[in-house]
């Protein structure tokens, strides 16, 4: 449900029927969205030439 691949039509189903798996996987399916922006937004940030370590590591003493 993280990566939103490799669901049946009947696992889907099993899943929408029950409201326990329903609210799971709508957590699990939003949690896979969000999480894939950080990722990406925090490896942009890491690949730019002004990324200032060193006035972060200082500022974090």
């Amino acid at each position: 449900m993280l990566t939103g691949t490799g669901f049946t039509t009947e696992e889907s189903k099993s899943i929408i029927d029950h409201p326990v798996r329903r609210k799971i996987s709508m957590f699990l399916i939003l949690f896979g969205a969000f999480s894939l922006a950080v990722i990406i937004s925090s490896i942009s940030t890491l690949l730019t030439d002004d990324l200032r370590l060193m006035e972060l590591s200082i500022m974090g003493y």
